[in-house]
């Protein structure tokens, strides 16, 4: 195990997020059953591109028409974590049997203060894991978190997140997982976040910022 990962997962079984999101795990079981009784109205196709995570995926309002020459599914679902979109593994991803998932989650582990970047990155672990057991040729894109004015504070921590993920990704050496870097859409050419590019929550993006993420990420669908 290399350094990165071996002090990760230190980190990792220090926090108490594992603890904290297991008493509310079940608080998006109403929307993922709607995505339920949506799939048996109109089951999509397998094999498809799928979006999942948590609101910047659910908020990603143009993505069949930002992606329309692909088979894209949006699945994102509220403020949610790395664990419970591990919980909802196999209802929310699994069941889709996509040939390429593109992951946007960890920004709401990241802005709780107990948490450590080393969390998100054994979540990934984990995540990377399942879909290798389950679907195997299909490939993993880990969209980067995104800076926020509202959890600014947290940006440092973020980023060591991110940092993690993209050392995971590039030690494995395989075309299976790539990281995609979307933060430079959010920060001016100083390195501090773009508050112009935010809603007036400081946390959710406006719709320009998203025609930038789909411009970064059509590559990856060839």
């Amino acid at each position: 195990m290399c350094c990165a990962q071996s002090t990760s997962d230190t980190l990792y079984r220090r926090s108490s997020i594992r603890d904290s999101v297991n008493k509310v795990i079940h608080r998006f079981e109403k929307q993922v059953r709607q995505f339920e009784k949506q799939d048996s109205l109109t089951p999509p196709q397998a094999g498809g591109y799928l979006f999942v995570g948590s609101s910047s995926i659910r908020g990603w309002k143009t993505l069949k028409t930002d992606f329309k020459e692909h088979p894209v599914l949006g699945r994102g679902f509220g403020g949610s974590t790395f664990v419970e979109l591990l919980h909802y593994a196999k209802r929310l991803v699994l069941a889709y049997a996509p040939s390429r998932i593109f992951v946007y989650c960890g920004e709401n582990d990241m802005t709780l203060p107990y948490t450590l970047p080393g969390d998100v990155w054994y979540s990934f672990a984990q995540f990377d894991t399942l879909i290798q057991t389950h679907l195997p040729q299909t490939k993993i894109y880990y969209l980067s978190i995104k800076p926020c004015p509202k959890s600014w504070n947290y940006w440092p921590k973020i980023q060591t997140a991110n940092q993690l993920i993209k050392k995971y990704i590039q030690q494995r050496e395989t075309e299976r997982l790539t990281y995609i870097d979307l933060t430079q859409t959010l920060l001016k050419s100083s390195g501090i976040v773009d508050s112009v590019q935010f809603l007036s929550d400081g946390i959710h993006i406006r719709s320009t910022v998203y025609s930038k993420w789909a411009e970064i990420i059509h590559p990856y669908m060839k």
